[in-house]
């Protein structure tokens, strides 16, 4: 099964949450054209009917609910794991002043000054 593009499945769900695609491609940046394609694009790589639509109307069959729902859960996770990646990244921040971890044993950017320098200090004094 070919892979499938990642802002084809945000696009199915901004048409979703929106509920057009005249909405749902607006909030994403795009022409109802555009939506509909993505979600085009999409159903035929899962091989499923996503969305069944009317000329008035548009609902989620029951892959489609299930797909959303995945869909959130995906989401929801990833927005939790970005807010405790920031928290870290601040932390350290504030440890070292730098997003970047410090090498253990040394204060140094770089890990070969230990063997230079020695170990560096065990404790830090107040």
């Amino acid at each position: 099964m070919p892979r499938t593009n990642l802002n084809d499945i945000l696009i199915f769900m901004a048409v979703v949450d929106a509920g057009s695609f005249i909405a749902g491609g607006q909030a994403m940046g795009l022409s109802r054209s555009a939506a509909g394609k993505a979600v085009i694009r999409l159903e035929d790589r899962l091989g499923a009917r996503l969305l069944n639509r009317t000329t008035r109307t548009l609902s989620l069959t029951d892959e489609g609910r299930m797909f959303y729902e995945r869909g959130l859960q995906i989401l929801n996770r990833s927005t939790r794991r970005r807010r405790a990646w920031q928290g870290r990244t601040a932390r350290r921040e504030a440890f070292s002043g730098s997003p970047f971890p410090m090498p253990s044993g040394g204060s140094s950017c770089c890990p070969c000054s230990k063997n230079i320098f020695g170990p560096g200090p065990t404790s830090r004094s107040k």
